[in-house]
């Protein structure tokens, strides 16, 4: 991929995971989501991992990596269109979202350079498991929809030890 699209993919990826948590914390704090607040606060909280991961990649590209309040507010925009919403259209409306991205990312870590593998091959990971999640959600199996947001916090805990 030519360096100057390249750096706008990853400006892009990395915004979008602060947009990503911001979005799902506003969530968190709406009524209608009060059943799920714990679970929106595990995907605020994988956004936030996946923007940490991702912050020495950017960083090394000399792009910007301090917290817009851009990206912030329409996260938090979105999330306050989404109010009142009930779990199963949250979960539709999710799946819908993260489609596209689940697709750019993996092509994105298919391209990724050695050097770049790792954290790319993370950046769409998580993508998959909100796909995930939002499927499991739609097919009624919520105890088990998290376990692939789960193991990613869990398996980059354990990495950092």
């Amino acid at each position: 991929m030519e360096t100057e699209l390249y750096r706008r993919v990853i400006q892009a990826a990395y915004a979008g995971e602060i947009w990503g948590a911001a979005f799902f914390e506003a969530l968190s704090q709406q009524t209608s989501f009060a059943p799920i607040r714990d679970r929106l606060l595990m995907l605020a909280r994988l956004e936030t991992m996946t923007r940490d991961r991702l912050r020495p990649l950017a960083e090394g590209l000399g792009l910007d990596t301090a917290v817009d309040p851009k990206d912030v507010a329409d996260g938090e925009a979105l999330a306050a269109q989404w109010e009142g919403i009930d779990r199963r259209e949250f979960a539709r409306r999710l799946n819908e979202m993260v489609s596209d991205y689940v697709v750019r990312y993996d092509s994105l870590a298919e391209e990724a350079t050695t050097a770049d593998k790792e954290v790319l091959t993370f950046l769409a990971a998580h993508e998959r498991a909100l796909l995930v999640f939002s499927e499991r959600e739609l097919a009624g199996e919520t105890e088990t929809a998290l376990a692939p947001v789960l193991a990613l916090l869990v398996g980059t805990r354990n990495r950092c030890s």
